[in-house]
């Protein structure tokens, strides 16, 4: 098979070469379906893109279902970046006709307005909530089926669909179509479709379909059917959260370990994500008696996949999925799965979001893998669309990594993101800023931009539109406040107002916590009192201008003797940070950027750093070990004194 696809692929590169294919729409679009299988789609990303390409100018005038074929690839590959625009304009002219009174099936309709959503700006999300509402107005259980409820359902998570009508009615449907539905697959696909909608809204719950379900469920295991391995597992998926009935969940739990060696990947990623639900709910009985047995049997899966073949890219990135899910990234296979990214020979965007994806929720630094992204958003920067050239600086500013080649990727990233800026969500904006001014590259027309009255009306509208409201916002304004304070220490010359003191002010009881909730602190302060021979020269908990915490600060006179922090002679403060293993990158170690960040700023205000690490401390067994190392922190020998900003060039 693989031979026969080689000899295919060479055909069409050829056929390219000479413009056998130019004027042959049918044709490309068949190419790039056969091309954009599954099994195949990212050994063959840079040829699907040329067939893309070539279409271009084609794009305004295809049909529906043309354009609806070309974006289903642009979707799971999102390249090449160049048709974006000629795309949406596409569906912006069909969408239009149906307005005007073109008749159309209300699956293509939803499909067409998929479409025109995902990759727009946020801002136009409460429009886009007041069109879906009008087209589900429409919809009834005479025009809807599985495939409907689905692309529904997708379109609702994203635009943030919480109106309680539209959620009953839409459940409502559901349930009437399920009750009719012969296709098992279709059945399952509105199951999982009530888990990811139950995520999105917990507050929302539709009891008459949990129980249709229970009972559909009761009435497979009771029965002689056959029930397949995925199954089992959306069976698991489903109980582990709505399931009524301890003796039935009991059941399922044993058949699923019954098939621990029939599972795939897909399987594990389900059953993980509904632990992760399950935490979530009040009742947390099943969690506890159910919770370590299921963990231990999808880390059997994990293995027994691995055995099979190690080096399948795209089952490996389910199963590191699964395992962050999980929170089980200190699995040894999870660490093997992490590494073989190093020998991964093909490269895309979509693999690119997965890699960032990972490796932030890992917190983990291999540098040749990073390497091989920002390579790859160098050589292909006009495929790469705004969203994933963010998603790799933020990567490696997260990372404190600065890549080979930073120069090139640097400019190649502001191009992309001033290009597709107005895609960007607010957070994913004030990311790449900050991200830039970290590596020391942030463009003054970026600084400009965003510090204007503007942009911040601009801010606010997108969150009053916000669906999380207790974590987004939040993200927004801590974000925005690292952003005003980098470029307030940093780019001086702009005279930006530092504008978030009392949001600081708000926070500081964050770091006011009583020392007997936290050990580490509490010994550490022991040692330094005692080493330090002067209590008055140990200040705990300070807070810096522009609201930095510092755990400890320690004055020294010319002689480097401790003296009272509000004597006349002290002539340098030492600021010791502790840091636990949270504060590192996992793999290559050295303090993540935001860590480094503070350092950089924390000596631009004269302090000298110092970090204890508490992996570090937790291993000294004797005092004279901890007095020591409490004393080096103070006085650090030269050979050792680093504060970990070596990875970051000077401005």
């Amino acid at each position: 098979m693989k031979e026969t696809l080689c000899r295919y692929k060479e055909e069409v590169k050829l056929f390219l070469k000479e413009q056998k294919l130019h004027n042959s729409n049918s044709a490309l679009l068949k190419i790039r379906m056969l091309l954009n299988y599954p099994q195949w789609r990212h050994e063959n990303i840079s040829l699907i893109t040329e067939c893309i390409l070539v279409l271009r100018e084609e794009i305004n005038s295809l049909s529906v279902n043309e354009l609806l074929m070309i974006y289903e690839v642009f979707f799971k590959n999102q390249e090449p970046g160049e048709v974006l625009c000629d795309l949406q304009r596409g569906v912006g002219k069909h969408l239009k006709q149906i307005d005007e009174g073109e008749n159309i099936h209300l699956d293509k309709h939803l499909m067409l307005f998929s479409a025109l959503i995902y990759f727009s700006s946020p801002i136009n999300k409460m429009k886009y909530r007041k069109d879906i509402e009008h087209i589900f107005n429409d919809c009834s259980k005479d025009n809807v089926n599985c495939h409907t409820l689905v692309t529904l359902r997708k379109i609702f998570s994203f635009i943030k669909i919480s109106d309680q009508k539209i959620c009953e009615k839409f459940w409502d449907l559901t349930l009437d179509v399920i009750k009719r539905e012969t296709n098992v697959s279709n059945i399952w696909k509105l199951c999982n479709n009530y888990l990811k909608f139950n995520t999105d809204l917990a507050s929302f719950r539709h009891y008459e379909f949990e129980k249709w379900m229970n009972n559909y469920i009761q009435n497979k295991m009771s029965s002689y059917e056959f029930i397949t391995p995925t199954e089992v597992a959306s069976f698991l998926s489903f109980m582990l959260v709505y399931g009524k009935n301890e003796k039935l969940i009991s059941a399922v739990v044993d058949r699923f370990e019954a098939n621990t060696s029939q599972f795939q990947a897909a399987d594990c990623l389900k059953v993980s994500y509904s632990l992760v639900v399950l935490k979530t709910n009040q009742d947390n009985f099943l969690l506890q008696k159910y919770e370590k047995k299921v963990k231990r049997m999808l880390n059997d899966i994990t293995e027994n996949l691995l055995q099979y073949n190690e080096s399948d890219y795209e089952q490996n990135t389910v199963l590191l999925k699964s395992a962050i899910l999980l929170n089980d990234l200190d699995h040894h296979t999870a660490e093997n799965m992490l590494v073989k990214y190093k020998e991964m020979e093909h490269m895309s965007s979509k693999i690119m979001e997965n890699i960032c994806f990972i490796y932030l929720s890992a917190g983990s630094l291999i540098p040749e893998v990073v390497n091989k992204c920002t390579e790859y958003v160098i050589n292909n920067h006009q495929n790469i669309i705004g969203f994933n050239a963010e998603k790799i600086l933020f990567l490696c500013y997260y990372l404190a990594y600065y890549p080979i080649n930073a120069e090139k990727f640097f400019q190649v990233v502001i191009d992309t993101i001033i290009r597709d800026q107005e895609r960007l969500s607010g957070l994913s904006f004030l990311q790449s800023a900050l991200a830039l001014c970290f590596f020391n590259k942030l463009p003054s027309s970026f600084i400009k931009q965003i510090f204007t009255v503007e942009f911040m009306d601009k801010l606010d509208a997108e969150l009053a539109g916000c669906y999380s409201r207790e974590t987004y916002p939040q993200r927004v304004r801590n974000c925005l406040m690292q952003l005003n304070r980098a470029v307030c220490l940093e780019y001086p010359e702009y005279n930006v107002p530092w504008f978030h003191k009392k949001y600081v002010d708000e926070i500081k009881i964050k770091y006011m916590r009583p020392e007997s909730e936290i050990l580490f602190p509490l010994r550490i302060k022991d040692y330094l009192t005692e080493v330090a021979g002067n209590a008055g020269g140990v200040v705990e908990n300070v807070i810096t201008p522009y609201g930095y915490h510092i755990d400890f600060v320690i004055s020294l006179n010319k002689s480097g003797e401790v003296v009272h922090c509000e004597s006349r002679d002290v002539h340098k403060r030492v600021a010791i940070l502790l840091l636990r293993p949270y504060c590192y990158t996992r793999f290559y170690t050295h303090p993540k950027g935001k860590y480094q960040h503070k350092n950089r700023h924390l000596e631009m205000f004269g302090y000298e750093v110092s970090i204890a690490k508490f992996t570090e401390w937790v291993n000294l067994l004797y005092a004279e070990e901890r007095l020591e190392f409490v004393s080096n922190l103070i006085w650090p020998k030269k050979i050792e004194k680093s504060t970990g900003n070596s990875n970051v060039k000077n401005r």
